[in-house]
């Protein structure tokens, strides 16, 4: 599963108290083939990925309402059926690099399903 993280914000206006996150998830199987795709959408406060397989992927991000920074997602997480992770457990999840754009910063990352 390829996902990406856009923090939508401009951290040069004061006045912008939330940041807004959207996410844009890719499902594959085990030969590379797409089975399921979800276009970048707004994760407030998490997304269903349909995708071919028997249950949907649920992705949440968690947000430390308490942190006084723009960037308040602090990791995202990953259901599908019982099994839960997030995006830190480095045995299912490879952080790609931060890219920044003008109001955009964006980070990949790849996981993948326990066997």
């Amino acid at each position: 599963m390829h996902v990406t993280l856009y923090t939508l914000d401009d951290p040069d206006n004061p006045s912008n108290q939330h940041a807004q996150y959207a996410v844009e998830v890719t499902l594959k199987d085990a030969n590379h083939v797409q089975i399921g795709h979800l276009d970048r959408i707004e994760l407030s406060p998490s997304v269903s990925v349909d995708s071919q397989l028997p249950l949907t992927m649920e992705v949440a991000g968690y947000i430390d309402a308490d942190k006084k920074s723009l960037h308040r997602v602090e990791h995202i997480t990953f259901a599908y059926g019982t099994d839960k992770w997030t995006n830190f457990d480095t045995s299912r999840c490879t952080m790609g690099d931060t890219a920044l754009t003008p109001g955009i910063l964006v980070n990949d990352m790849d996981c993948g399903f326990a066997c």
